[in-house]
Parts: C-alpha cells; structure tokens; sequence
C-alpha cells in the first residue's frame, strides 16, 4: 500500500490575538524561515490502519531561534496518535519575524496540518460474486501474481491479526480506552497475512475471470484506480482485506468521533508568559 502523504498549509497565522496585525495588513507578523519536512513515518499508523484522514490545530511558541520550544496540539480523530505526530512535524521548522525590529522569541503561531488527503476511501463490501467462476489456469495465474506481489513488498505470511506496527502504536501512542476497543475489533474482523493470502488469490482470479486480462500484476500497480477499487470490491465478495478494514473503520466511527473538520483551537497554557510588546516606535506627529 502507498502511504498517505501530509500537507503542511501554507504560511503561519497569529495564534494571539493583536490590534498590531491592523498596522501591517499586508505584512504578517511570521512566516517560516524553515519549512517543516514531513516524511511518511508521521502518518500515525493507527490512522492508516483505519483508513481515516486526520486535521491537527497546533499552537507553539516560539524561542529566540524561531523553534518551537513548546507546542499544544488539538487533532480529530482525537487520541489516536495524530497529535504527537502533528507536533513533532511542526517543531521540524523554524518561524521568522517579518517586522522591523521584532524577533520570534516568546511569539506564539498556529499550524493546520492535514493528514492523509490523498487516503483511498473504502467501500461497502460486496454481497455475493456475480461474475464468471475463474479457470484452473486464471487460478494459476492469480497464485503467480500473488506471489510476485508478496515478494515485491516482501510480505512474511504470519497468523497474527493484528499487525506489528499497529500493536506498537496501539501500546504507545493510542488512548487505552481506544486502543483496547481496536483489538476488539481486530480479533472479530481481522485478517492474517496468511488468511489473506488465499483470500486475495481467489479475488485476482476472479477479476482476471472478468476482464480476461494477462497481465494482472497491473491491477497492483494501479490499485488506487476508482474502477480498480470497485473491481477488487466485487471480487473480494465481502471476505477479504478491503472487507475487513471496512468493518473495522465501520464499528470504530460508530463509536468514536471520526469527523475529519478541524478541531478548536487549543488553549494556550498560563506559563507561556506571551509577548506584548510594540516592536516599533511609537510615531511621531509632524510639527
């Protein structure tokens, strides 16, 4: 599976509020000297795993570099890791102030970062297959092509449920509460590698059955089709991976908040001691 990328917004915004941003309506008070650098590991494996896409509001302030030297940090969907995740994005930059005279240090800025725009959406399982049985030879095919695939992303066929990485998360960075309801649902609706490797051969051998095509290595390579998608989603016949991470998506939006608009904005704490000082002088009226 390709991973979701994150998309830092554009520019910084006050997060204090000040009568100073009416003298330079054009010129905001910050901007980034150095723009964070998200990589694929800050996409919260837990989010991946439930295929959901997430927003984060943080708030930092800032030292005399422009680091942050202290963030808070709202997220939807809240508690499952995509808050640390979000700060550790943020703290990768640096901010500038832009007016004269001023400096960064004690100034406070806000960041909004998606998470996962370009996530694939899952759909609703199919109820039964209604295409053609596939042949012994669409079969062997499928069995090839499977393997290739598994070697490819060099896959160990295990019988674990729940797969390491998300276990990981689950104990570091997902809310206990959270976190023991997602094993729940792994145990009544997930699939080992293993179970999901004959699962997925009989899915290509129907969609090759289907489309009577040679080469359906290309359905891998180009899984993130829309019709490629609908495809693998009727052949699976709701026994299958996509089947499975649906139901699991379905039960956990169910019942936790799963909202993919942007949270509030977080309180500031009382010991950041802002600054409010006017970095210019004061002008003089002419004689």
């Amino acid at each position: 599976m390709i991973l979701p990328t994150i998309i830092l917004t554009s520019g910084l915004a006050l997060a204090q509020a000040s009568d100073k941003t009416e003298r330079q309506p054009e010129t905001p008070r910050v901007s980034w000297s150095v723009l964070p650098a998200p990589t694929e590991t800050d996409f919260p494996e837990t989010l991946q795993s439930l295929g959901l896409t997430g927003k984060a509001v943080v708030i930092c302030v800032a030292d005399a570099e422009g680091r942050a030297r202290e963030c808070v940090v709202k997220a939807r969907p809240a508690g499952l890791g995509l808050e640390q995740h979000a700060v550790e994005v943020v703290k990768r930059g640096r901010i500038k102030a832009n007016w004269p005279g001023d400096t960064p240090e004690n100034l406070s800025f806000s960041v909004r970062l998606p998470f996962g725009s370009d996530m694939i959406p899952l759909l609703q399982p199919a109820d039964s297959w209604t295409g053609p049985t596939p042949t012994p030879e669409q079969v062997e095919l499928a069995t090839r092509t499977s393997d290739e695939i598994s070697a490819m992303r060099k896959e160990e066929p295990s019988d674990d449920l729940i797969p390491p990485a998300l276990e990981a998360a689950l104990a570091t960075e997902v809310e206990p509460e959270k976190a023991a309801f997602i094993r729940r649902l792994y145990q009544e609706h997930g699939i080992s590698t293993r179970q999901a490797r004959a699962l997925n051969i009989r899915m290509m051998a129907r969609m090759i059955a289907l489309t009577e095509t040679s080469r359906p290595l290309e359905f891998a390579l180009y899984f993130d089709e829309p019709e490629i998608q609908e495809l693998m989603r009727d052949a699976e016949a709701g026994e299958g991976v996509l089947a499975s991470a649906w139901r699991i998506q379905a039960d956990y939006c169910a019942r936790f908040d799963c909202g993919a608009d942007y949270p509030e904005e977080p309180d500031t704490p009382e010991h950041w001691r802002l600054r409010d000082d006017e970095p210019f002088p004061t002008r003089q009226p002419a004689d």
